[in-house]
């Protein structure tokens, strides 16, 4: 199945670029259809020893555990220093932008998060999975070309083989999905829900959704797609552009192997993008020809627009000494992130408590844990959709392989600006009202004082859950891809990554992109079946 074959002439039936937990369900949906699939990443198969170690069981907020966060700090790189996914023992796998470089529009930035390995940042996430609703999708000016019913079967199935937990929520806002394993607030998290609920009616926290499979160095995906046998995937593999055939169609890609520089061209009639959102974005930029002038797929002028990213509040604090346990059941999994059996989830109030207003609105998630005394609240909130948040590229600079590096611009608008300062406040008045009804007052350690003083007042965009830039539509003139993710202008190629969203509802958007990534692989096959 691994093999690093780049340099050698092959033909597949199809190849899928990227093998993140999109790229994987959609190989999985190919292979088992039958059809022989190859899956091209950048990065190499991580090392089994990253999963099957000892427990880390440091003090997640002692100072000697949070170095290398002061050392990113000192180097001017807040990013790194405050990216709650990035630890000792992950930082290695985030690419630097000093080696791997991306710009940003004058008097702005972005901080793009990149993992290079096989998996992707699908081996760093909080495991959040949680369905969008249908006024979410026919959210008006930005509305989706699918809905609910055409995604509940793939999210059932991607629950399913992912282990979902929850709990039903007995909300509309919160559709119940397929669980798996059952979850439940601590008592603690049960104090900050009745806290919440008894001052502000219309908050309330259910159980959060999580996803609970084991981590390895392939996601259970991708070990079902070489179950089947027709699997070859080619890490340390660089996708440069799409190949063009005489015709002016798409039939393959350029590659590049990153061990020995070796440059090839893999053969296929069926091309799945599957990236990221920015980096297939850049990829049908940098596939411009005599055929597809300015890039494939940008037939409308539309793509690398209207990126997407949610705005971000966070607290994260200390319990007291007192509510800690002495021997936690539980000890902090970068690779298992949320691995404890609870976390609640309040869904969007705005509507009830501001009728009239923005109709953007934000959800806010949390963990109290008694195992690592660690105290996470969240909000993630909906930013205003528009064209002049843009991905272009640079001809000017190239990375080292030749590859025109991403230009960003991205602004937060002043609607965006508006519901993060109402985040701030509500999430301090909730964490305020929780301290009050524990009787407790929480402990702020150094790193979250520092992002308090230096982050917190005005957060620099960045890629937590970047979407956008190839957007799908009903129409090729308003969009990228149609409902399938097939390229307009280039119908065998196939977007299977958040790149397609037209709006960026306030859920983790990493369910809904697999669930479509379902839909438009199991589409493909059964259009060549």
């Amino acid at each position: 199945m691994d093999g690093h074959s780049a340099g050698t002439r092959a033909d597949f039936d199809a190849i899928v670029v990227g093998a993140g937990p999109n790229g994987s369900w959609a190989a999985k949906e190919l292979t088992e259809a039958g059809m022989r699939v190859a899956v091209v990443d950048a990065g190499a198969v991580l090392r089994d020893a990253l999963f099957s170690g000892t427990p880390d069981t440091s003090d997640l907020f002692d100072l000697r555990y949070q170095v290398f966060r002061l050392k990113s700090l000192l180097k001017g790189d807040r990013h790194r220093a405050f990216n709650k996914f990035i630890d000792r023992s992950t930082s290695e796998l985030y690419l630097d932008r000093a080696t791997h470089p991306y710009q940003t529009a004058p008097g702005t930035d972005f901080a793009w998060s990149r993992v290079r390995a096989v998996g992707g940042r699908g081996h760093l996430w909080g495991r959040v999975m949680l369905r969008f609703t249908d006024d979410q999708f026919r959210r008006p000016g930005f509305e989706w070309p699918v809905k609910s019913a055409d995604l509940d079967d793939h999210y059932d199935e991607v629950e399913t083989l992912m282990e979902l937990g929850g709990a039903p929520s007995g909300t509309e806002t919160v559709p119940d999905g397929r669980y798996m394993r059952a979850r439940a607030l601590n008592e603690l998290e049960s104090v900050f829900r009745d806290a919440v609920q008894a001052r502000w009616s219309s908050r309330q926290a259910v159980v959060n959704h999580v996803a609970e499979y084991a981590p390895s160095p392939l996601s259970p995906m991708l070990q079902a797609a070489a179950a089947t046998g027709h699997l070859d995937l080619l890490s340390g593999t660089v996708v440069t552009s799409l190949h063009e055939g005489r015709n002016g169609a798409v039939d393959g890609l350029h590659v590049v192997d990153t061990s020995t520089g070796a440059r090839s061209v893999l053969h296929a009639p069926h091309i799945v993008l599957a990236a990221s959102a920015f980096e297939t974005t850049r990829l049908l930029l940098n596939s411009a020809s005599e055929a597809h002038p300015g890039g494939v797929g940008n037939h409308s002028g539309l793509l690398g627009t209207r990126l997407l990213e949610h705005i971000m509040v966070s607290v994260l604090d200390q319990l007291p000494g007192h509510l800690v346990s002495k021997q936690p059941d539980y000890h902090h999994d970068s690779f298992h992130l949320n691995e404890e059996p609870h976390g609640f989830y309040i869904p969007g109030y705005a509507a009830a408590e501001h009728p009239g207003g923005s109709p953007f609105d934000f959800g806010v998630q949390g963990t109290i844990s008694t195992d690592t005394g660690l105290f996470y609240v969240g909000a993630f909130g909906e930013t205003e959709p528009t064209d002049s948040n843009r991905l272009r590229l640079d001809p000017s600079k190239l990375d080292r392989h030749g590859v025109p590096i991403a230009s960003i611009d991205y602004r937060w608008s002043a609607t965006d600006v508006a519901l993060f300062d109402r985040a701030r406040r509500d999430v301090g008045e909730m964490v305020g009202e929780f301290e009050r009804a524990a009787g407790i007052q929480l402990r702020s350690p150094l790193a979250s004082r520092l992002y308090s003083k230096l982050v917190a007042e005005r957060p620099t965009p960045g890629s937590n859950h970047e979407c956008g830039g190839a957007r799908m539509g009903l129409d090729p003139a308003s969009s990228v891809v149609d409902s399938f993710g097939r390229v307009w202008s280039a119908p065998n190629v196939v977007v299977c990554d958040t790149s397609v969203f037209p709006s960026i509802p306030q859920q983790n958007p990493t369910l809904t992109s697999m669930a479509l990534a379902v839909r438009a692989a199991r589409h493909l096959a059964g259009s060549v079946g």
